[in-house]
């Protein structure tokens, strides 16, 4: 990817009283660059805004924060947060995946300095493998049955 190249940045919002993020779906005000248009960049957003709903926090998750002087809830909280923080990541990872794999010719990636950002850009090569095609490409099971076979004659 190149560093000059043009880049997608998404904006997003807080939402929750400011546990989570939402990503703006409206393309107003961010430059496209030509990259995606209009009507793709709203779909890719609310995609992924809809794979990120089940992590974010609920109503139990503020009422937890809000009893937080009481200690015990505060605690509770904390391992809810942890265990929605994880899912959360896990589920970007799933959707920037996806992203990539239906658009070949773009990268979408989940910068974390200096600030979090998500940005899409143009890729340097247009090629991109999924964990099945990696390992047919690399013919791992055929090494494997080869391997098995070469131990069971030798110890016959």
């Amino acid at each position: 990817m190149t560093k000059h190249g043009k880049r997608i940045l998404a904006k997003s919002r807080s939402v929750s009283a400011g546990l989570d993020f939402k990503f703006e779906t409206d393309p107003y005000e961010i430059e496209l660059h030509g990259l995606l248009t209009p009507e793709q960049y709203t779909e890719v957003m609310e995609n992924l805004n809809k794979k990120l709903r089940s992590s974010r926090a609920g109503t139990i998750d503020g009422i937890l924060l809000v009893t937080g002087p009481l200690l015990v809830p505060l605690v509770l909280w904390g391992v809810r947060h942890r265990g929605q923080t994880k899912k959360r990541k896990r589920l970007l990872k799933q959707g920037i995946h996806e992203f990539n794999m239906q658009y070949q010719e773009l990268s979408m990636r989940w910068s974390r300095s200096p600030t979090s950002a998500l940005s899409i850009e143009r890729r340097n090569h247009s090629v991109v493998l999924d964990n099945d095609n990696l390992a047919r490409n690399n013919n791992h099971s055929d090494q494997e049955e080869e391997i098995t076979n070469f131990d069971t004659k030798t110890l016959s």
